[in-house]
């Protein structure tokens, strides 16, 4: 089957007329086209940004293909792309646009990828960087994959949804319901990943027993979680849960995260934090929040009624919970809860409360300063099956 892009929005890269058949999932054309840029991603790292960096790093091939090869492509079984996969990426975090792609393509589809008008001057650092790749090392993938973007007003999503297999939707929750509505073809599979929230779970005693190089990279793993893209990602912490609460322990952590957002260069975020913290001290008088420095906001909650109706967390704006023992964890385990990053407590305790309790939320378990790290399986779903499909053989 051909597919051509709608003539009324922008091709960015990308082939325009793409012949849309399923290949099998981790075939070596494939996974040789992501290696030859990821080998080149690696090779440059001291000329790259760490975020494009840590994507070269996540689809090297020697972590790729174990994977492929674990894959029951037998007699009894074959693994194939559905084919043509719509991907619909937001633009709070880099590179999702580029994730979702490669993904799709490893998968064994053909991949339409549509980029929000704020990431396309990320986007254009992003292919001038793979621009300057011998090109007929990933051909296949240009072939592929192209990269859109369009005014959402239009009708070109409607378009491509009648025409695509799959859909995998990034976005806040209007965004996904909105494109959720718009009706595609009947056996199309939608894979979506609509608002989130996540937590930090920090024990205070362990916390004090760091040394002061320790202590310093605590700070800055916690910087980068949360203010890499300002406090925006949904897998960065908007609470944080003290255990073995020490008041002196938690005023210097803030102390010290403040001195580090200092460094920020971002204006328009410690504006927009700002702004945030004015509005919610207007509109919540009964529930005050302190001001620690510009973008850095702190506010002590009770329960999870609080976080529930509470729309302000984010851009430097953090909820705050000091805890008896750990089972008050299960207070926030909502099914809005994605990541959990953890200090100074021990994995198998957290193991054995995520085991007894019943709670609709959590998809990750990570020590501070893994927050942002991309992984194969995102919100519960497996990237690699879920964009592919089995055909059985008896």
């Amino acid at each position: 089957m051909l597919f051509k892009v709608p003539a009324d929005c922008n091709l960015l890269w990308g082939e325009s007329l793409l012949n849309v058949y399923p290949v099998t999932s981790g075939s070596l054309e494939r996974i040789d086209n992501i290696s030859a840029i990821c080998d080149f991603i690696l090779k440059s790292k001291n000329f790259i940004r760490p975020d494009l960096f840590s994507l070269g790093f996540h689809f090297r091939k020697s972590r790729i293909l174990p994977y492929f090869n674990k894959i029951d492509n037998t007699s009894k079984s074959i693994t194939k792309g559905r084919g043509l996969v719509f991907h619909v990426c937001p633009s709070n975090v880099p590179l999702v646009y580029f994730y979702s792609a490669i993904y799709g393509y490893l998968a064994g589809n053909v991949n339409v990828v549509k980029i929000s008008s704020r990431s396309i001057e990320d986007f254009k650092q992003t292919i001038d960087l793979i621009g300057s790749i011998n090109q007929d090392l990933i051909s296949d993938f240009y072939q592929s994959t192209c990269f859109i973007t369009y005014d959402n007003g239009s009708n070109i999503t409607s378009n491509i949804s009648n025409n695509a297999d799959m859909r995998v939707i990034w976005g806040g929750d209007d965004s996904v319901n909105k494109i959720k509505a718009i009706p595609g073809k009947v056996s199309s599979v939608d894979l979506v990943f609509p608002n989130k929230q996540s937590m930090a779970i920090i024990d205070c005693l362990e916390l004090k027993k760091l040394s002061s190089k320790e202590y310093a990279e605590f700070i800055n793993k916690f910087y980068r979680d949360t203010y890499l893209y300002d406090h925006n990602a949904c897998s960065s912490p908007k609470l944080v849960f003290w255990l073995n609460g020490n008041d002196s322990v938690v005023q210097k952590f803030w102390s010290d995260l403040s001195i580090a957002i200092k460094s920020s260069d971002s204006i328009s975020f410690l504006r927009s934090s700002y702004l945030n913290f004015s509005r919610y001290a207007i509109c919540n008088p009964r529930y005050p929040a302190r001001f620690v420095s510009f973008g850095l906001v702190v506010r002590d909650i009770t329960d999870n009624y609080q976080l529930s109706n509470d729309n302000n967390a984010g851009v430097g704006f953090f909820n705050e919970f000091f805890a008896n023992n750990l089972t008050q964890i299960e207070f926030f385990l909502n099914d809005m809860m994605q990541t959990i990053l953890y200090f100074g407590v021990e994995l198998n305790k957290l193991h054995n409360i995520f085991n007894s309790l019943r709670f609709p939320g959590v998809h990750r378990v990570v020590p501070v300063g893994a927050a942002l790290s991309m992984a194969d399986v995102w919100d519960g779903q497996n990237f690699f099956t879920t964009m592919s499909r089995k055909i059985i053989l008896e």
